[in-house]
Parts: C-alpha cells; sequence; structure tokens
C-alpha cells in the first residue's frame, strides 16, 4: 500500500501566516484585532498539529479552544446587543416601553462599560423595532460559537477533499458577503476580513488540488481546527458572525445528527461510510450517525 502523509494542514497553515504577517504594514487600523486574530488562529493551528501527531483527548481539545479564543474577546470592540424580530419589538412597544431606555446604539468596548448597563435592557428604535442588551452573555455566544466552528468542520471530515472542499466554499461565501458590504457602513471590518480571508483561500485551494479525490496528502486536525477558528476570527471581529453562521447550516445539520452517538451512544473513532471495493463507491453505515451517511442513505 503507498504510503500517505498526515497532518500536511500544517503547511498551508505556515504559508498563511507569512502572509498575513506580511500583510499586516498595509493594515495600520485596528492592529490589536489583527494581531489578536493571527494569535488564536496561530494557537488552534498549533493545537490541531498536536492532536495529530499525540492524539489529545476530547476534553482536552475542548477546554484548550476555550482558551485559543480569549484573545478574540479581549479585542472586540464590537456592540453586544442584538436586532430583536418586528413583531416581538411591536409586542414590547404595546405593552407599554414607548419611550427609549438609556443604552447607547453606538460600539464600545465590553470590558469596560458592563457596568453602565444592566442585562435585559431595551432600547425602543420605533415602534417596530428595539435592541436587546445582552453584555457578558453575548460575549459567552461568541466564546462557543468560535468553539463550535473549530470542531464542526472537525466532525464533518473523513472523505477526500471533504474538510477542505467545504473550507473553501464558506471561504467564498464569507468573500462574497465582504464584497458585497465595502462601501457601507462596516466597510472597515469587511475589509479587514478580506486580508484573512484571501490568504486562506489561496492556500485552502493549493492544498485541495493535492487532498482531492485520490488523496496525496490528508490535511489532518491541523486543517480543520485553524480553518474553523479562521471563521470565527472574521466573523467576530469583523462583526457578522450571526452571517457567518448561515454559511455553516450543513455543520450545524451534522453536529444534530451526530450529537446523540457524541454524548449518548457509543461512538466510533471514525464514523465514516463504507468504502465497497467492487462498485467503487461509498455505501451508507446506518450506526454512523452523520450527515454523509444521511446523504448515502
Amino acid at each position: 500500500k503507498t504510503k500517505i502523509p498526515e497532518a500536511l494542514g500544517i503547511v498551508p497553515g505556515i504559508v498563511f501566516f507569512v502572509c498575513t504577517t506580511l500583510l499586516q504594514p498595509f493594515w495600520v487600523r485596528s492592529l490589536g484585532e489583527y494581531n489578536a486574530g493571527l494569535t488564536t488562529l496561530l494557537f488552534m493551528l498549533f493545537l490541531g498539529f498536536v492532536d495529530d501527531v499525540l492524539d489529545v483527548r476530547w476534553r482536552w481539545k475542548i477546554m484548550l479552544s476555550f482558551l485559543a479564543t480569549l484573545p478574540l474577546l479581549v479585542a472586540y470592540s464590537g456592540s453586544t446587543t442584538i436586532l430583536i424580530p418586528k413583531p416581538l419589538a411591536a409586542s414590547w412597544w404595546t405593552i407599554g416601553l414607548s419611550s427609549p431606555l438609556p443604552l447607547p446604539l453606538d460600539r464600545f468596548h465590553p470590558f469596560h462599560q458592563f457596568h453602565q448597563w444592566t442585562f435585559g435592557d431595551i432600547t425602543l428604535l420605533d415602534a417596530s423595532s428595539a435592541r436587546l442588551f445582552l453584555g457578558p452573555f453575548y460575549l459567552a455566544y461568541m466564546l462557543f460559537l468560535s468553539v463550535f466552528f473549530s470542531n464542526s468542520i472537525n466532525i464533518f471530515a473523513g472523505i477526500n477533499g471533504l474538510e477542505v472542499g467545504q473550507s473553501v466554499v464558506i471561504a467564498l461565501s464569507v468573500l462574497a458577503h465582504n464584497l458585497l458590504q465595502l462601501g457601507g457602513e462596516d466597510h472597515s471590518q469587511h475589509l479587514w476580513s478580506m486580508f484573512i480571508i484571501l490568504p486562506f483561500i489561496a492556500t485552502s485551494l493549493g492544498i485541495l488540488y493535492w487532498n482531492w479525490y485520490p488523496s496525496a496528502v490528508f490535511v489532518g486536525n491541523s486543517y480543520t481546527y485553524w480553518a474553523g477558528a479562521t471563521f470565527a476570527v472574521v466573523g467576530i471581529l469583523g462583526h457578522f458572525s450571526k452571517t457567518v453562521m448561515i454559511f455553516f447550516l450543513p455543520q450545524f445539520l451534522n453536529f444534530f445528527l451526530s450529537l446523540p452517538q457524541l454524548t449518548i451512544w457509543s461512538c466510533p473513532r471514525h464514523r465514516l461510510p463504507r468504502y465497497n471495493a467492487k462498485t467503487g463507491k461509498l455505501e451508507c453505515v446506518p450506526q454512523h450517525h452523520t450527515l454523509v451517511n444521511f446523504a448515502l442513505w
């Protein structure tokens, strides 16, 4: 049998960091956010490589993923409020909350001004729209979202080209969103996102050529953790994390299909479909609850 090298995701990761470091002098605005994002990505790339080499237990990988996300939360300078859907906002208006509460609508640094407002405060913008202040709970949402992004690509993998292929599709979607938003209210945030996502697309396309079926290299967890963290970084620091969640709908579906097996039932290390050598096709394994097996049902 031909031996195939594993953990080659470290290679595009290193090239990515070389490119983003060379681009750093061209981005003088919000340099703290830029460096915080790269710190998180470097930590996740290293975590994935260590996992490929040492086979780290799941509980340690989850804990270290939370630790790696902390630079994002410290550097985050966006709003910690959410826009309430119009039907609910109209209900708040009709029950008597007809005057705006003292909640600013501009951005602030969350770690400096939590003491000025209380969780659950509502600002009514008009009769059909309102904002709800979540404060530290919004940061908790971003923390768990980042860990989910990093691990969701890792569990939706195992077929030649699947890890890199889905990452390229999501990255191209993010880039299209950035281009559409240039010139708008968050122009600088989307331009910042492009400084990260363009090198990621370029390096991912390079490794995809070798990882496509029949694969000459395996990218390993080095790539999956780094790729998921990249989308978390651009979504959180680019202030469009909820939009990135839409691009992760297949990963959310795969997670919910996998959840019973990951938490309650016995879970094998590799939950892949079965390869039929006679037909040259993949066949569903009903005991493995993944989106890939569901599609092959």
